[in-house]
């Protein structure tokens, strides 16, 4: 991992609900997450119930700040983390705990 970070794209993300309707007017429905220029990222899968998938909606629509606060904890731990006790140890496992998402979120970082 190295001291530089870049968001995949620049936060904050949305998200939308946007059903589908059928033929006979059902709706279906589906949510629809964006960048910060409303562009689509993705969407949900339809086929699941509609609080999971406002669910997804909402943890993906949050990801780049989830990303973004998981580095300064991967950095405020190594910070912290440098002395012989307990706290230290918590703040050592935080690191690698972060550095462990952060390495599969930004494999090439």
């Amino acid at each position: 991992m190295t001291d530089t970070y870049q968001h995949p794209d620049p936060a904050p993300w949305s998200y939308e609900y946007l059903p589908y309707q059928t033929g006979d007017g059902t709706e279906i429905p589906a949510f629809r997450i964006n960048d910060e220029n409303g562009d689509p990222v993705c969407e949900t899968n339809e086929h699941v119930p509609l609080k999971t998938q406002e669910a997804t909606a909402r943890l993906i629509a949050a990801a780049p700040e989830l990303l973004a606060v998981c580095k300064m904890a991967w950095q405020l731990a190594y910070t912290l983390g440098d002395k012989d006790s307990q706290e230290s140890r918590d703040l050592f496992a935080l690191h690698m705990a972060c550095d462990a998402v952060l390495q599969k979120a930004l494999p090439d970082s």
